[in-house]
């Protein structure tokens, strides 16, 4: 756990935050180029700005910061080191293991504008300190009066106020420093993630999103949903029943077997959210996820970013597995239509190259039996080929897509961390049987 700091509140003092940062990156290139010089080197701007001094200074103020300037930084990580220079990537993975947690005169004065000053009458114990800290929120362990134990999210202080302004600040951060390729267009997700980052800020919403993944998952046996505590929830702190477990990454020092159980069971959940709930947890952040080695269950842990999707949008989903599954490179394209990649004009050529990304990225679909993600380049085949298409005929695919394709990428991420064997294939069949039997 990081050492805590207050949360900057103000959107000025925001800014401020960021200015300053801006400020010792420019004082860093200065120094750096100065050194160079001396040495009789030739400067260049974009290696003194992508050094791991500066990716460092930018992952720990927005750290500190939380809220949606912290959110775009993790958003960024994800890219795990294929687009992003490598020193700018690894030090946004360190955004990943959560944020700076709040004073606890901070967390006391948040949870009186909640619960009142006599909040703590209503639970038999409460820890003050958190056993974790995310971009929006820090969760604390507690017991009702009962004895049972429960989570408690609370929000950071002005995360909801600063979500427009932090966006808008990080984004051109990152590309007047020049700190992102300038390849990569951010404007792409800025619009789409303030509206998610609004909605991910209202627990009560969240709360409605858990129990009905709790009433679906009730009696399964390898799935395991908290339940919210209504009486102890707000917009702003989050009450559930506490689940004990290791992240899933944690899977590693398990038999291969169990490894590759587990995982399927994460591709199982995955297709039946799509296929079946046709809603998606479109956040595939490891730490949303638990692995309970007692049961060897799966726990699910946030909900905030839990989406429903246009039914014109999953069909050419289910088009999409149906013809990776047959191999059928015309219904590929047919999907790929559907879905809303070719909505503007293309050239043949540019829309062989969609197909061919989806091609290499439905690999694991297309291969019989249990799939070794342990020897997959599939992530960084597409990458690479995604790299290549041309720009002046690139549009902006659907905005829903490209959630899916996070959700899809941070599996099979996982997955070849895990070094994991799954079938893939059978699993994704056996839901699209399902529908086709009328079943769903």
């Amino acid at each position: 756990m990081k050492k805590q700091s207050a949360v900057p509140k103000g959107r000025l003092s925001r800014l401020t935050q960021l200015g300053h940062l801006a400020g010792k990156i420019a004082g860093n290139v200065v120094t750096q180029g100065a050194k160079e010089l001396t040495k009789g080197e030739k400067p260049q701007l974009s290696k003194l700005l992508l050094t791991p001094q500066n990716a460092t200074h930018i992952a720990e103020k927005l750290s500190k910061m939380r809220g949606a300037a912290m959110k775009v930084g993790q958003l960024l990580s994800m890219d795990d080191g294929n687009i992003l220079p490598p020193a700018l990537s690894q030090c946004m993975a360190m955004l990943r293991d959560g944020a700076s947690p709040m004073s606890q005169k901070q967390l006391i004065q948040r949870l009186e504008s909640q619960w009142g000053t006599q909040w703590l009458d209503r639970f038999g114990a409460f820890s003050l300190k958190p056993f974790a800290a995310a971009s929006i929120g820090q969760v604390h362990k507690a017991h009702l009066e009962d004895g049972t134990p429960v989570a408690v999210k609370v929000q950071y202080p002005g995360v909801k106020e600063s979500i427009d302004s932090d966006v808008s600040n990080v984004a051109t951060l990152l590309k007047v420093t020049g700190l992102v390729p300038a390849a990569i267009d951010i404007e792409l997700f800025l619009d789409e993630a303030t509206k998610q980052l609004h909605a991910e800020t209202d627990y009560l919403a969240e709360a409605e999103a858990m129990a009905a993944y709790q009433r679906e998952f009730h009696a399964h046996h390898s799935i395991k949903v908290p339940s919210p505590i209504l009486s102890l929830t707000t917009a702003e702190t989050l009450t559930m029943t506490y689940l004990e477990g290791e992240e899933i990454t944690a899977l590693a020092q398990e038999p291969q077997e169990v490894i590759d159980q587990v995982m399927s069971e994460m591709f199982s959940l995955l297709f039946k959210e799509m296929l079946e709930m046709e809603l998606l947890q479109t956040d595939p952040n490891y730490g949303n996820y638990l692995y309970l080695p007692k049961t060897r269950q799966i726990g699910l842990l946030d909900f905030g970013a839990v989406k429903a999707f246009p039914p014109e949008l999953l069909a050419g989903y289910r088009m999409l597995m149906s013809a990776a599954i047959t191999e059928d490179r015309n219904a590929i394209h047919a999907a790929a239509q559907q879905i809303g990649f070719f909505d503007t004009p293309l050239s043949k050529e540019h829309q062989a190259l969609i197909v061919e990304v989806f091609w290499i990225a439905c690999e694991p679909l297309r291969t019989q039996g249990a799939y070794d993600f342990s020897n997959s380049t599939v992530v960084e085949q597409v990458k690479a080929l995604g790299m290549t298409l041309d720009r002046n005929e690139w549009h902006s695919p659907p905005i829903n897509a490209l959630f899916i394709h996070r959700r899809f990428g941070g599996m099979y991420l996982l997955a070849s961390r895990l070094k994991a064997k799954v079938d893939v294939r059978s699993l994704c069949q056996a839901y699209l049987e399902k529908q086709s039997e009328g079943v769903l």
